[in-house]
């Protein structure tokens, strides 16, 4: 079985920066974590490459070097899962052992079945011997939840892709390993899923036009350099270029809007949600900031709601994000929590001077302002 690699936008794909500056460093080599140490103090952090613009950046570059980019196996998981320089998750992918789809023997082969037994594998467009598997996508508070659907005739990748229209849903995306499992209880031996190429030279996009990085695995391989367009894992102790990355405005890129007028959570979820925004999700620290640069001016002294919740049942579950985002990066209060019966809605508060901004557990009935944000730039 390939390796997996899941995501941690456990419902989406990967975190979208707009205002993303790359910045090469070829005069001076370091290992990985050094890299790291050097982007972090002089720029944002080492290279995150996540969108199509993203991509098209760094291509824009034409770097004839290779150089270290901000990705690394995270060999304390015991899943050793692939995580960004900012500590968010890289994007699940399930390839089959032998079926490399950077192979130039896969050249022609510019869509994909997912197998139950083997993983992920390219295969000509054009075969009609595979099932269509469609979804739904239910969104409710507090979660998302996909709902996949097994069609019994056998179709090309474009026409599974089009009968799923028609039926007023999508082709299958798999974005996490829970998924491949839901997927897998419902679908054929193997059946098509959303993820393809338009040529031999573009990357691999799921329908929704996210791409798929492909990483070229090595026994030793940790840390992930950019050699032209190719992925590889290599050892991280070996001294290379590196690309470092900037967000010039992050108060513009994460496309933040706060609203003065108080509502419960759920009214301000539904507000932004009105506004085709939601609650912000703050995964790292980069959004962090741009939260506190957006509300330093603002009078909050009660709070404002982000986008944390948990389930009400229990009192030692975990914290969600909306849509059921697992919580890695946290900024809790030194009063966490002040009531773990009764308070399951999270806000930002401010205080001291200069203002520093923590979060903390809050009924979610409380009355508070709120900070929206752009859709497109959150996870999932």
């Amino acid at each position: 079985m390939a390796q997996l690699i899941p995501l941690l936008m456990l419902l989406g794909l990967g975190f979208v920066h707009s205002a993303m500056k790359y910045v090469p460093v070829v005069n001076m080599t370091a290992n990985w974590e050094d890299a790291k140490k050097y982007c972090q103090g002089n720029h944002t952090g080492l290279a995150i490459i996540r969108t199509e613009e993203d991509y098209e950046a760094v291509g824009n570059l034409n770097l004839n070097v290779d150089v270290w980019i901000g990705l690394r196996r995270n060999t304390n998981d015991t899943n050793k899962t692939w995580k960004w320089s900012d500590e968010e998750d890289y994007v699940y992918t399930n390839w089959e052992n032998g079926h490399d789809p950077s192979d130039p023997n896969f050249n022609s082969y510019l869509c994909v079945i997912s197998s139950k037994q083997q993983g992920w594998r390219p295969l000509l467009c054009v075969t009609t011997s595979q099932h269509a598997v469609c979804q739904n996508v239910s969104h409710s508070t507090p979660t998302r939840k996909k709902g996949y659907k097994l069609y019994q005739t056998t179709y090309t990748q474009h026409d599974s892709e089009q009968y799923c229209k028609n039926q007023s849903m999508e082709i299958a995306t798999i974005t996490s390993e829970e998924e491949q499992e839901e997927f897998d209880a419902i679908a054929s031996p193997t059946s098509w899923i959303g993820l393809k190429r338009k040529d031999e030279n573009s990357p691999w996009k799921w329908t929704n036009g996210d791409p798929v990085p492909l990483v070229k695995h090595t026994h030793t391989g940790e840390c992930v350099k950019l050699s032209s367009k190719t992925w590889e894992a290599v050892n991280c102790s070996t001294k290379k270029n590196f690309l470092c990355y900037e967000d010039e405005d992050p108060t513009t890129s994460y496309g933040l809007q706060f609203y003065s007028e108080s509502k419960s959570w759920i009214g301000a979820l539904n507000h932004c949600l009105s506004q085709n925004t939601t609650l912000v999700q703050i995964t790292n620290q980069s959004v962090q900031d741009a939260v506190s640069q957006h509300l330093k001016n603002q009078a909050v002294s009660g709070g404002v709601w982000i986008g944390l919740e948990r389930p009400i049942f229990g009192c030692n579950v975990d914290w969600l994000w909306y849509r059921g985002l697992t919580v890695n990066f946290t900024q809790w209060n030194s009063n966490f929590p002040t009531d773990v019966y009764k308070h399951h809605c999270g806000k930002i508060i401010k205080s001291g001077e200069p203002a520093v901004f923590t979060w903390l557990d809050a009924s979610c009935f409380q009355k508070l302002p709120f900070i929206c944000q752009n859709r497109t730039s959150t996870p999932g």
